[in-house]
């Protein structure tokens, strides 16, 4: 079976090294399935690497919110952790 793309022209009949795909040549399926799998594949690899741009601005973000400060770590003085358990 084959998609009817390329006519072929008196200088393309024929076989060989020298023929040439011009405009009326039958293109075979395989070629279209070979184009349509190359298309996903690259179309794949564009959306992981938008995905993981998106992500690693959001985990950069959350990391600054989790930023843990010196003074938030210090035990308590011993005043205010009796009034903590008051």
């Amino acid at each position: 079976m084959t998609v009817r793309a390329f006519v072929a022209t008196r200088e393309t009949r024929g076989s060989g090294a020298g023929r040439r795909c011009r405009y009326g040549q039958e293109m075979p399926v395989w070629a279209w399935i070979e184009i349509g799998a190359a298309s996903v594949i690259a179309l794949s690899i564009i959306a992981s690497f938008a995905v993981a741009a998106v992500l690693g601005s959001i985990s950069s973000e959350v990391s600054q919110l989790l930023e843990v400060d010196s003074y938030a770590s210090t035990p308590m003085k011993r005043a205010e952790a009796t009034a903590a358990r008051a």
